[in-house]
């Protein structure tokens, strides 16, 4: 059975297991209702967002708590709005930037996959997103928006039972799989992607003979376009921008990728940086940032049992596998333990940094400086592998 065929069956189960996880948790959520018990008190609630039919785990990666203040029917009333803003807008967030799956009423990535150079209009937010991350590919310092069969192939090793067997360190077959899917998207000549029009917000989106060719050759038929590592960062932007529009500006959005967006209100704001002591994960120290801010974590270790990470033994060596991939050359490098940059309201003067896209800013340093192509600066915190309990700060 080949590696996509096993990762697909696991998918299936887990979302058969997530779907009935989030039936049981909403007939709890009906019977607390049902007798009286309230949860509208004053202090940080978690919002959890609607339920939908065509994208049942939208809401599964991201997490949004706020601080209610007043009595109790004035926060159940304004539970409700905030309920109805942040579904609303995490929905449509997801569903423009599905590279995978095509939604009735959207114009998404998946729709630009799938009808190559065909002119279409995506909408002024997917429009602008596709423009900052295209920026960030040519620089080539680490991402790539058309990178999206490596970390579709990568991912469906990632969260087998077992990914040692196929990791490509021990298996060669994956080892040349991953040098050809590098290959494909590194050269430029491989893709276009045109902005025809800033007012109508047409794009088109084609890829080169060969490209389509080797593609063939190596039975790869997913989505090319993909946000990949910038994903959450651009969904968590327009739901931020979303809540901040309406006055919600007391709470704040995490993701599983480690991405937190602190809203307008929130002060004094703490970040954990984990390193290791005695091989066991752990906080090392805490960020303190009192302003609006972008957290964004990557780390090479999981937790526990984290899906998405495993380790092997490489030349004498711990060797780190984890979702956070360069498009360099398609590992996650072997530098970093962990990595922490920090954007808020006072970086304006920091390279890079963009009022419009903290969050993707954020990132997208984090991607530079695993990648190798730039080194920890202002508002930066590592842990290096070969120092598994200290914490450093950039320059």
């Amino acid at each position: 059975m080949k590696i996509k065929e096993l990762a697909s069956d696991k998918k299936k189960v887990i979302r058969l297991i997530l779907f009935v996880c989030m039936f049981v948790a909403a007939l709890t959520a009906f019977s607390y209702g049902m007798v009286g018990l309230s949860k509208n008190k004053q202090g940080y609630q978690d919002i959890y967002a609607e339920s939908d039919e065509e994208a049942v785990l939208y809401a599964h990666d991201y997490t949004f708590k706020y601080y209610f203040t007043g009595r109790s029917g004035e926060i159940k009333e304004q539970r409700k709005r905030i309920t109805s803003v942040y579904s609303y807008a995490l929905k449509r967030a997801y569903k423009l930037t599905d590279p995978k799956n095509t939604y009735t009423g959207f114009t998404n990535i998946a729709s630009i996959n799938e009808n190559r150079g065909e002119p279409l209009a995506v909408g002024v937010e997917l429009y602008e997103i596709l423009k900052d991350a295209y920026a960030k590919t040519v620089e080539q310092k680490g991402y790539n928006m058309f990178a999206g069969a490596l970390y579709s192939y990568w991912e469906s090793i990632l969260i087998l039972d077992h990914p040692e067997e196929f990791d490509p360190l021990v298996n060669p077959d994956t080892a040349e799989r991953i040098s050809r899917l590098t290959g494909m998207y590194a050269d430029p000549a491989n893709f276009s992607l045109e902005f025809i029009d800033d007012e109508q917000y047409l794009v088109s989106f084609t890829t080169s003979p060969g490209y389509d060719r080797e593609a063939e050759e190596l039975e790869e038929n997913g989505p090319v376009l993909d946000l990949n590592l910038l994903r959450d960062a651009y969904v968590i932007e327009i739901v931020g921008q979303a809540l901040i529009a309406e006055g919600f500006t007391d709470g704040y959005i995490t993701s599983v990728s480690g991405l937190t967006y602190a809203l307008d209100k929130q002060h004094g704001m703490e970040y954990c940086i984990y390193g290791m002591n005695n091989g066991i994960p752990a906080i090392l120290e805490t960020a303190r940032i009192k302003r609006r801010s972008a957290f964004s974590c990557f780390k090479a270790f999981g937790f526990g049992r984290e899906e998405m990470y495993h380790t092997l033994n490489g030349g004498g060596r711990t060797v780190y596998r984890n979702p956070y991939i360069s498009a360099l050359d398609g590992y996650s490098g072997d530098r970093y333990l962990s990595l922490y940059n920090v954007l808020d309201d006072g970086d304006a003067a920091l390279p890079g940094f963009d009022a419009d896209h903290p969050c993707a800013g954020a990132v997208y340093r984090n991607i530079r400086i695993w990648s190798g192509t730039e080194e920890p600066g202002d508002n930066t915190y590592y842990v290096l592998q070969e120092e598994p309990g200290t914490v450093r700060t950039g320059k």
